[in-house]
């Protein structure tokens, strides 16, 4: 319990004072019954605050709101983004993507490739070869503008 500035554990001589703020640890199942005794109830918070509508913040938005989670995006102007801070998109956020419904008119909009060069200066230092495996439906990478996911 604190009281004022003091934190004790009460006795049971102790009264309770307006202004008292109580701790109660207890197990998640006794959590209704524990609150119940202070005649308080349990409500479900289900709304939910997104800062940034960046790639990130904009798909944790619709995930949620699919799923009937009220969702505020907060984010420092409005509309689609300014510019460009993501441009390639991998296969797993492709898979994402086609979850949320935007996969297909991602691909569709977007430049797919496999084949990636590394270069230092002129001289390429490396290759590599993502070709889609059986059975996948997405490509290793697309390209596309973060306006054009947002």
């Amino acid at each position: 319990m604190r009281r004022g500035e003091r934190l004790f554990a009460p006795d049971p001589k102790d009264q309770l004072f307006a202004g008292d703020q109580i701790y109660v640890f207890v197990h998640t199942e006794d959590v209704n019954s524990t609150v119940e005794l202070y005649g308080k109830s349990v409500t479900k918070q289900d709304r939910v605050v997104i800062v940034g509508g960046g790639p990130i913040g904009m798909a944790t938005a619709l995930d949620l709101g699919r799923r009937g989670t009220p969702v505020l995006v907060l984010d420092d102007h409005e509309g689609v983004g300014q510019g460009s801070r993501a441009i390639c998109f991998a296969k797993r956020t492709l898979e994402i993507a086609d979850r949320l419904g935007a996969g297909q008119r991602m691909r569709d909009k977007g430049v797919v490739w496999n084949v990636g060069k590394v270069f230092h200066g002129p001289e390429k230092v490396f290759e590599f070869n993502l070709q889609p495996e059986d059975g996948h439906k997405n490509p290793a990478f697309i390209n596309l503008q973060q306006p054009y996911f947002e």
